[in-house]
Formats: C-alpha cells, sequence, structure tokens
C-alpha cells in the first residue's frame, strides 16, 4: 500500500483509497433481490467498463448483492467508479421494470 496517496474517508464505515490498490467491493441491491435478466444487466455493465475506468479482476453479481475485485485507473476515484456502476445500472434495471426516474434539477 502507498501510504504517499492514502486517503481515509468517514461515513458509515471508514473507506480507504491509495494509488494503484486492488479493492473488494461489495454492495447490495437497494430493494431487494433482483431478476436473473437485471443480474445479468449488472454484470455486462460492470464488464463494459473494464479497461475503461478499471482494472476488473473479479465480479460475481448474486439476487441480493454484488462483489467486485479491481483496480481503478488513472486518477479515478473508487468513490466515482461506484457511482457510474451503481447508478448506471439502476438506470437500466428501471428501464427494464417501465419506471422513469425523475432527476432532481
Amino acid at each position: 500500500m502507498n501510504f504517499d496517496t492514502l486517503k481515509i474517508h468517514s461515513r458509515h464505515l471508514p473507506h480507504w483509497e491509495s494509488d494503484g490498490a486492488i479493492y473488494f467491493v461489495t454492495f447490495r441491491t437497494l430493494s431487494g433481490e433482483i431478476t436473473v435478466n437485471e443480474q445479468i444487466i449488472v454484470k455486462n455493465h460492470i464488464i463494459e467498463g473494464n479497461t475503461k475506468f478499471y482494472t476488473l479482476i473479479a465480479v460475481i453479481v448474486m439476487p441480493d448483492h454484488v462483489h467486485l475485485l479491481l483496480i481503478p485507473l488513472h486518477a479515478m476515484s473508487l468513490t466515482h467508479i461506484m457511482k457510474g456502476i451503481k447508478g448506471v445500472s439502476a438506470r437500466k434495471i428501471n428501464e427494464t421494470r417501465g419506471r422513469r426516474v425523475i432527476l432532481p434539477r
């Protein structure tokens, strides 16, 4: 771990970031379980980000949570990567469910 670039953020749990680090990330779905087709949407979106925003080592999408092993590329923060993964995946799932999401201005 490169302590010169170590950043520590506290929210609900501490979040540690260091340039060039490998991250194991777990996040859960907001509303419980997602269908198999929705799991495929999430997995495909995560794979699309490989080599653009991060180097993806492994991904496992379960009905109610996701595990990732990745290395952020360039100066891309893990926070920015996760907002992209979760936000775009949620939008795509809502589109397949016929939900229209209105974003605040």
